[in-house]
């Protein structure tokens, strides 16, 4: 399959990955701000 299908498809995969990435800044931030165990992993 070719064409819009496939600029479809990729849009879509870009915004999944786009929205996962900001879901795990999001945690490591949280977990920074309670001195969870990311923070204590990496010694900060």
């Amino acid at each position: 399959m070719t064409g819009n299908g496939d600029k479809v498809i990729g849009e879509i995969t870009q915004r999944a990955a786009k929205q996962g990435a900001d879901d795990a800044i999001a945690r490591i931030q949280r977990d920074f701000a309670t001195n969870g165990r990311i923070r204590k992993l990496l010694g900060s």
